[in-house]
């Protein structure tokens, strides 16, 4: 089973720093446990704006991000509340 890593492009490290530091110590837990569990989740697409990128939930907020099967990484695009990460339009 191959090891994941994630890369934090610059408007998803934006987002993040903008969040509440509880908030942020439960995003990099759910994504130390997703990088380390790839293999057993079932990805889930966007559409629309968003197509080609796929949703990790984590409770009111979203975490978008695109996957690299080459380089094993998963790149975190945006991560926004629920009610307003799917009106964004810069990513």
């Amino acid at each position: 089973m191959p090891n994941w890593s994630v890369y934090f492009e610059e408007s998803a490290r934006k987002d993040f720093h903008k969040l509440d530091k509880s908030i942020q110590i439960r995003i990099t837990e759910k994504l130390d446990w997703f990088a380390n569990h790839f293999e057993q989740v079932n990805p889930l697409w966007l559409s629309n704006d968003l197509v080609g990128f796929l949703k990790l939930r984590v409770g009111d907020y979203r975490v978008v991000y695109e996957i690299d099967l080459l380089n094993y990484k998963l790149n975190i695009a945006i991560i926004e509340h629920r009610s307003k990460v799917y009106k964004r339009k810069n990513i």
